[in-house]
């Protein structure tokens, strides 16, 4: 099965609704979710039709309910909302008032998803949503790495973290918090790493580890790194020796103590992520 299956199959294993960039189904509930600009909220008041509807949170963090006029909810939980509305209603308008509030669409939390996904962009951060189910929408590629990067801004008045390329290789960084998730390890069960995601957080997947193939091979290139994956076995993945190619001169270009250095290497033995094998050929 490969990542991209094993993560859809996961989500809809663990019942929580997928998240796409304009939601649709019946409205989503979440009790610790806050509501904030331009998220869309549905209002229901049992036994009075009149008072149904649907309203638009606007750009201040309010709207207008009928005989209550202006209502602030910005950062409050629907159920937060909803004892205020029955609490309101209730002062002299309807008596024991039963108010719900659904969010029918989320929009005023967002996160961004890059990479290796067939749909990177900005999704909306319905209640509690986690990183399965953020991917799954997203649709991570079945070639992408194993560790995904989530940077989390340190300051949650900004928006996502600019150039996420340009940080997943750090272990720590001043403006963001850089966490690791291992998706293999939520495949085989380990559910801790499907960690809860926050407004504004990137999530970045990075491209597999690749290995590099130049000279005398049928089809040099770029591809893959498998765990294990040997020197012999690297130069049949890019189609094996030409006729002019001298097997006994192949190289292997590798990152050293941060110099790129030509070594030798037995055929047997694993290449690294990021080596580069040189094909030489015959000098005859």
């Amino acid at each position: 099965m490969s990542l991209a299956s094993g993560l859809l199959a996961l989500a809809l294993a663990q019942a929580v609704p997928a998240v796409d960039v304009e939601p649709q189904g019946p409205p989503i509930r979440s009790s610790d979710y806050q509501i904030g600009p331009d998220d869309i909220l549905r209002i229901s008041v049992l036994g009075h039709e009149d008072l149904d509807l649907s309203v638009l949170v606007q750009a201040d963090g309010g709207f207008i309910f009928p005989l209550i006029g202006r209502v602030s909810a910005t950062d409050l939980t629907p159920g937060e909302l909803e004892l205020f509305l029955a609490e309101r209603l209730g002062a002299g308008f309807i008596r024991d008032p039963q108010v719900t509030v659904v969010v029918e669409e989320f929009r005023s939390k967002t996160v961004l998803v890059l990479g290796e996904v067939a749909h990177p962009g900005a999704y909306p951060l319905s209640g509690s949503m986690r990183i399965v189910e953020v991917l799954a929408a997203a649709g991570i590629r079945s070639d992408a790495a194993n560790e995904v990067v989530v940077l989390r801004p340190h300051s949650g008045d900004g928006g996502p973290v600019e150039g996420p390329q340009s940080l997943i290789h750090r272990e720590s960084d001043r403006d963001a918090e850089i966490l690791r998730v291992d998706m293999a390890a939520i495949q085989t069960g380990d559910l801790a790493q499907n960690i809860r995601l926050r407004p504004n957080d990137t999530v970045f997947v990075p491209p597999p580890p690749r290995f590099y193939v130049q000279g005398e091979v049928r089809a040099p290139g770029a591809y893959p790194i498998t765990p294990g994956l040997s020197l012999r076995e690297a130069i049949t993945v890019a189609g094996g020796f030409t006729d002019d190619a001298s097997a006994g001169r192949t190289r292997v270009i590798r990152e050293i103590d941060g110099e790129k250095r030509e070594i030798k290497v037995d055929m047997d033995a694993p290449i690294r992520p990021g080596d580069t094998i040189l094909v030489k050929g015959s000098l005859f």
